[in-house]
């Protein structure tokens, strides 16, 4: 195995990573995978980077936790791209997707996708929003990679509607359109009419809306009596989690992003920017919020300088990804939906709008606390707030139904 290009330009990659920024303890760790690398690499046994991969797995990472694992693979991953490529691949890109399916891409077309990374390196998108636009153009050039398209030049329409359209149906959506356009536009400066024709043929998509799942009443009322319960079996995590989505109707990326610097104690109120819209925001909490966070960051939370309030409770204490986990704990101890009905984060800020929305709350209100930028981003509690929708029935005593219709 030759690595001997990536002995000449490993001072090069060092050099890179700190003028990104890249923390000093993630440095340290890929310059002690890049020395395993340099040392094994040109034994006569290793013939590729697959099994130099399996062999230094083994020899220093067998029986190592799941974290030191992962963090071999990312950083080991990268090194090799960086070989095989010439430039170096955010770790986010390659922890995100699988490695094989990634770096097997077509040189243009993963340098589109770590194009847009590198060019939304800002902060101004939430890491969830570009996970989801990387996604869809990543399964999009998959597709096109299968239809035997090595680059923007080969690709023709039928290629692209075939994305979109099986012959019997349609199998992608507007919302997959919009995340594959954004990061298409982003590579049309350098790329330039090839990639601009490829947009022109996305598709005409028909916009559409559905109705969310919803909680019923009795439901909300065992949920909200349930966390107040002093013998809830749930961490007092999950629990402040779910106080905190129930109370406020905050979608899950915020409470997860949240720090200590968000909480104003004196006014009662979290200030923070919205990840989905990049726009400041305040929403007032209750002693109820404020009671349960305070119990978990007193009594619970391990001490660690991330600065996030939510972590995870055994080392390394990283942030959490997710809030599913802790909202299915939640619903499952307090008996609320606990087979597969719909649960979650997303289910309690429908049931803080449509509560409002029952108690006649004005819509500029509940959009404000919702931290909507659009006044029709209501429409989709509207529908669910069923209570109002029956004063808007029409009674049909006046007109024959035969039997057994309305059962």
């Amino acid at each position: 195995m030759n690595i001997s290009k990536l002995k000449d330009r490993s001072s090069e990659l060092i050099s890179f990573l700190e003028n990104q920024g890249y923390s000093r303890d993630y440095r340290k760790h890929l310059k002690r995978v890049l020395r395993q690398i340099l040392q094994h690499g040109e034994s006569a046994k290793i013939r590729s980077y697959e099994e130099l991969y399996h062999h230094l797995n083994d020899k220093y990472y067998k029986g190592k936790s799941r974290y030191h694992v992962r963090s071999f693979r990312m950083a080991f991953n990268n090194i090799r791209h960086f070989d095989e490529y010439g430039y170096y691949v955010k770790p986010y890109l390659v922890l995100k997707y699988n490695y094989e399916k990634v770096l097997s891409l077509p040189k243009q077309y993963l340098w589109v996708l770590n194009n847009y990374l590198t060019s939304n390196a800002n902060g101004q998108k939430s890491d969830v929003t570009i996970k989801k636009q990387l996604n869809a153009t990543e399964k999009f050039f998959q597709h096109l990679q299968e239809q035997g398209v090595p680059d923007f030049e080969h690709v023709k329409q039928e290629h692209v509607l075939s994305f979109f359209f099986t012959e019997e149906k349609q199998i992608r959506g507007l919302a997959y359109k919009a995340k594959l356009m954004t990061v298409l536009k982003s590579a049309e400066p350098t790329i330039g009419a090839s990639v601009r024709r490829v947009i022109s043929y996305l598709p005409a998509i028909r916009p559409y809306s559905r109705n969310y799942d919803f909680m019923k009443t009795d439901e909300a009322v065992k949920f909200r009596n349930g966390l107040q319960d002093e013998n809830l079996q749930i961490s007092l995590r999950d629990k402040a989690i779910a106080t905190i989505a129930y109370y406020t109707g905050m979608r899950g990326t915020d409470i997860l992003n949240l720090s200590i610097d968000n909480v104003n104690w004196e006014k009662e109120e979290f200030n923070f920017v919205i990840s989905k819209t990049g726009v400041p925001h305040t929403i007032p909490f209750n002693a109820i919020v404020g009671n349960v966070l305070w119990e978990y960051l007193v009594y619970e939370r391990p001490k660690s300088s991330e600065k996030r309030i939510f972590i995870n409770s055994r080392k390394p204490y990283m942030t959490l990804s997710a809030t599913y986990e802790s909202m299915k704990n939640v619903f499952k101890e307090i008996g609320v939906r606990i087979g597969n009905e719909t649960k979650g984060v997303r289910l309690l800020r429908h049931n803080f709008a449509t509560t409002m929305l029952m108690h006649d709350v004005s819509a500029p209100v509940i959009s404000s606390l919702l931290g909507h930028v659009r006044a029709e981003s209501l429409n989709t509690y509207i529908d669910e707030d069923v209570e109002h929708l029956r004063e808007c029935g029409l009674s049909i005593d006046k007109y024959i139904v035969a039997k057994g219709v309305l059962e």
